[in-house]
């Protein structure tokens, strides 16, 4: 993946990284960092999963729900 690659994905989502690196970093999985080097996507992919997470568990406990709220 190259830098072009990377700003036509970043004009796609509408978003510019601060450390293009990261999103380049998203898209390689563990087989081919161990064939080609590099860091693989597993560490955002736990970081992403936690933020997801806090998110859907702030909003649940937030909610009529679990406030006993009609």
């Amino acid at each position: 993946m190259n830098n072009y690659d990377l700003h036509k994905i970043e004009a796609l989502i509408g978003y510019e990284f601060n450390e293009p690196m990261l999103l380049q970093q998203a898209f390689i999985r563990r087989s081919y960092a161990q064939e080609h080097g590099g860091q693989n996507n597993e560490v955002l992919e736990l970081l992403g999963d936690s933020a997801l997470s806090t998110a859907v568990i702030k909003k649940l406990a937030n909610s009529p729900l679990f406030l006993n709220e009609p």
